[in-house]
């Protein structure tokens, strides 16, 4: 089975359990997960996924083996976590080296990669005329998304960064409050659940309101 694929199985949908540490089946809503279960007799009916992304998909595998096959295992899945935040492959104790160092975010998809993204393409760009090159980097933004597939914290950093930017480019005045209200807001839109059992979504936007209002 792979990623996008539709299928058809026989099995009994079980509720979703709490643990005695973590409330499980809260989180799972804000996932749009309502159950699980051990499925049987699985038919691959189709996939789902589009054009686009299934080159992306097939992209991102082939860099992955790329990489692999030319830097050592430890560098290799160094780079692969400061490319799309993917750190399961990471050395236990580089990742613990990182947590004790503060520097978490580095193997982590955040604000960081969207600020290089945009900043990197903008200067390469920037003898183009402003409709187009806000066009362009809306698309890499975009294809990038696709590529680390639904990342809160990459999505969140993108849609703040995006917004700014449009102020900044159409010379109009970027409010980083109303920039965070409104990404805030999208979230909500789109998943009411993780406004009260979404721990990743919380700590995010908690970050950077701290960031915003308390460092000058």
């Amino acid at each position: 089975v792979a990623v996008g694929d539709s299928v058809a199985f026989e099995a009994i949908i079980k509720p979703l359990q709490a643990t005695q540490w973590f409330r499980f089946d809260r989180f799972s809503l804000s996932k749009w997960i309502y159950g699980s279960t051990e499925p049987k007799n699985i038919q691959i009916l189709w996939n789902t996924l589009s054009w686009l992304e299934k080159n992306i998909l097939a992209t991102k595998e082939s860099l992955h083996h790329t990489i692999q096959n030319l830097y050592p295992r430890d560098t290799s899945a160094l780079l692969w976590g400061i490319l799309y935040g993917e750190r399961q492959n990471l050395d236990e104790t580089i990742d613990s080296d990182f947590k004790l160092s503060g520097l978490s975010h580095i193997v982590a998809v955040s604000g960081f990669n969207i600020t290089i993204l945009i900043v990197f393409f903008t200067y390469i760009m920037r003898f183009l005329p402003v409709w187009l090159r806000t066009t362009c980097i809306t698309i890499i933004v975009l294809l990038f998304l696709l590529f680390v597939w639904d990342q809160i914290s990459a999505l969140r950093a993108a849609i703040m960064w995006l917004l700014g930017y449009y102020a900044t480019v159409f010379w109009r005045r970027a409010d980083i409050s109303y920039i965070l209200l409104a990404t805030a807001v999208f979230f909500v839109l789109r998943s009411p659940y993780i406004l009260l059992y979404d721990v990743s979504f919380h700590l995010s936007f908690l970050a950077v309101a701290v960031m915003i209002y308390t460092i000058d």
